[in-house]
């Protein structure tokens, strides 16, 4: 493996984690928040991480919420709820 390569997309990735972490605004509701960061998120890096898809769940009394997706779930419906261990 070659260990530059390796380093300079590693260097790579982290300045693209920076740019979106500085991008999210507090002052927004946080639901609004999360989901256009995993936009974000999923657009900026799914080329880099070779991803298909993001689900991003929200606490709720009872567990885990879906509240968005991003990507190609390829039909796969990702369940509602989600019980904690």
């Amino acid at each position: 493996m070659d260990t530059t390569a390796t380093r300079l997309d590693a260097k790579l990735l982290y300045r693209r984690l920076d740019s979106l972490f500085s991008q999210v605004d507090g002052a927004r509701p946080r639901k609004q928040v999360m989901e256009s960061f995993l936009e974000d998120f999923f657009k900026k890096l799914r080329d880099d991480l070779r991803l298909q898809a993001g689900l991003l769940y929200a606490p709720r009394r009872d567990g885990l919420g879906l509240i968005a997706t991003a990507g190609d779930l390829r039909g796969l419906v990702p369940p509602a709820t989600i019980d904690p261990p």
